[in-house]
């Protein structure tokens, strides 16, 4: 699975299966490409394998990332969560590819899936599919 989001001048993809991102050109040439290590990564994947080792015959699936989004030459990504007690994190990711920042977001604001940041005033937007509710933070960096 791939996820795809575009600045204008340049086309990001996320690869879910390898947690890699992929820059390409508007030609569709790739320029880079890095492997993220988001810090539940590897919880995510023993996870899954462990879920299949219980339901034989069955493919195993698991979600590194619920969002991201590209913000100038930035991409932000937002993570998953393993349990209820661990906490979603903004990540942000250099032009380059490199984990530049990584925020931990408010635990009380429940499971969130969806997120948009408004550049020219700081302000980040996080839809939480828990509780049905969007919510408005400042966030510097």
């Amino acid at each position: 699975m791939a996820t795809l989001r575009s600045n204008g001048a340049s086309i990001f993809a996320y690869l879910n299966s390898y947690s890699e991102l992929r820059k390409y050109d508007r030609s569709g040439q790739l320029l880079w490409e890095k492997p993220i290590d988001l810090p539940y990564n590897y919880e995510i994947f023993n996870n899954a394998v462990e879920v299949a080792k219980n339901r034989p015959g069955t493919i195993p699936a698991f979600n590194y990332i619920t969002d991201f989004k590209i913000i100038g030459d930035e991409v932000f990504i937002l993570t998953t969560k393993i349990t209820i007690d661990d906490p979603q994190l903004l990540v942000r990711i250099s032009e380059s590819g490199n984990i530049t920042h990584m925020i931990t977001l408010p635990e009380n604001i429940g499971y969130l899936s969806g997120f948009d940041i408004s550049a020219s005033d700081n302000l980040v937007y996080l839809a939480s599919s828990q509780d049905g509710f969007v919510y408005r933070g400042t966030i510097k960096f």
